[in-house]
């Protein structure tokens, strides 16, 4: 038995259900406070707004320390900040809620830093994919969305504080007993040894100058706008389901963890689906199920309500498709020193600008226009990307076709002898053609430079 991938799945699925209950709930907790969806969707905004100022800095500080350390610096501050959330003088005021939220949620790097440990752990593992550790991160918001659901039920609102503690206990015990082989692979003074570090700011620098090439522009936008999208079932399905509906948070739950299942086989053969069919097949399936989800959410109604469970089971199509076309393309297009910084940027693009603007804008529709106008507005921006956008992004080599990245040095420096890769000036890399035909200081090290981390991104809380 392999004591990393044990460890790195425990990691997964109880990150995750330190997260779930405030994740999932906190929009209904808010709205028991009297917050209309309005200052909810304002609120969210701020957090991922915070979110897009600080999870760079997160991944490029991955890129210099071991990640593990940076997880548990991150699930402690979220840890003890949730309990503010408690307080009458933070959730009678908008603007104490507002500041509580920016704050937390800069704190809150656990999704990136969860997805550098991992890919770091199963690095140079023969035969073992980021899906199948990923998985138990599905498992765990499926499973955690019902069972909270159930104790609010049952004990009421505190049940979300009394979970996320618990739980954030458990994931620092496990960063405390870390397998020593996944430590050696975990970056600052564990791995890359000898390699001089760069300065965090000298990182984002040089992502900054990897942004300007348009393929990547394009690629940003698109997951930007699917971000957008989807944000709309996050933002005011739970609001619908109770406000409209009058369903219990139980059935809730059980929604959510319907939704989940279908991503198990989907992550669990990721690197077979994107190695068949491609990142611009999987993104396109993926695009038009969202679209058609968000229709016939628009035509549920009361007497229709128990439907919802139905149109809730393409949530697995529509989102583990997307991420392991996403986060394989991605990798191709990240330089080896910078696959860390890489990761946070792309969750930013999905996660934090789409999902801030979607809950701002879906929000404000569904106060004045209902929840029908919002979910067809949401289904015309995904429509729109799929067709103006996305056909025009191009096709790049699935991750299984770099396998040469993943060589340690020494033997790859023997298959690319007489080649035309240079040295890094910052000694992080090797600068080269590969990839998407970068050359010069534009392409660094698109096709070497040692054992390096892939690029991905997990769920946001």
């Amino acid at each position: 038995m392999d004591w990393d991938l044990v460890w790195i799945k425990a990691v997964h699925f109880t990150t995750c259900l330190s997260g779930v209950a405030w994740g999932r709930f906190q929009v209904l907790y808010l709205n028991s406070k009297g917050h209309s969806p309005t200052n909810n969707g304002l609120l969210r905004a701020g957090g991922l707004l915070a979110k897009f100022l600080c999870t760079p800095m997160w991944g490029a500080q991955a890129d210099r320390h071991p990640p593990a350390q940076q997880l548990a610096l991150s699930v402690a501050i979220t840890g003890l900040l949730i309990e503010l959330y408690r307080r009458p003088s933070i959730y009678t005021s908008f603007w104490g809620l507002l500041a509580l939220k920016v704050v937390r949620s800069g704190s809150n790097g656990m999704g990136t830093l969860v997805d550098i440990l991992t890919l770091r752990t199963i690095e140079g593992k023969s035969n073992v994919g980021y899906g199948s550790q990923r998985l138990w991160s599905g498992i765990a918001w499926g499973g955690g969305s019902f069972a909270v659901g159930y104790f609010i039920d049952q004990w009421g609102y505190d049940s979300i504080f009394s979970w996320t503690y618990f739980f954030s206990g458990l994931v620092l015990l496990l960063l405390l007993y870390q397998p020593t082989s996944a430590a050696a692979r975990g970056g600052g003074p564990h791995g890359e040894g000898g390699k001089r570090k760069r300065s965090a700011g000298s990182l984002l620098y040089t992502y900054a100058k990897q942004m300007k090439r348009p393929e990547i522009g394009r690629f940003l936008v698109i997951m930007t706008c699917y971000g957008c999208a989807i944000s709309l079932v996050e933002s005011i399905m739970f609001l619908q389901l109770e406000r409209d509906f009058d369903m219990p948070k139980s059935s809730m739950g059980t929604i959510t963890l319907v939704g989940t299942l279908i991503e198990f086989p989907i992550f669990q053969f990721s690197r077979s689906l994107v190695s068949r069919f491609g990142h611009l097949r999987l993104l396109t399936v993926a695009h038009w199920t969202l679209a058609a989800r968000l229709f016939f959410m628009s035509l549920l109604t009361k007497e229709t309500a128990h439907l919802t469970i139905l149109v809730q089971a393409s949530h697995g199509v529509c989102f583990a498709l997307a991420w392991t076309a996403a986060v394989d393309y991605a990798f191709v297009f990240s330089p080896p020193e910078l696959k860390a910084t890489s990761q946070s940027v792309v969750s930013t693009a999905y996660y934090i600008l789409g999902a801030g603007f979607g809950s701002v804008c879906f929000s404000a529709s569904y106060d004045y226009f209902g929840a029908r106008a919002s979910y067809l507005g949401g289904m015309a921006l995904v429509v729109a990307s799929a067709t103006l956008i996305l056909p025009f992004l191009p096709a790049v080599p699935h991750r299984q076709d770099r396998q040469h990245d993943l060589l340690p040095l020494q033997q790859r420096d023997k298959t690319t002898a007489g080649s035309s890769d240079i040295e890094d000036e910052e000694g992080g890399g090797r600068l080269g053609g590969g990839g998407l035909g970068l050359s010069g200081d534009e392409g660094a090290s698109m096709s070497g430079g040692g054992e390096r981390e892939a690029l991905l991104s997990g769920e946001a809380q």
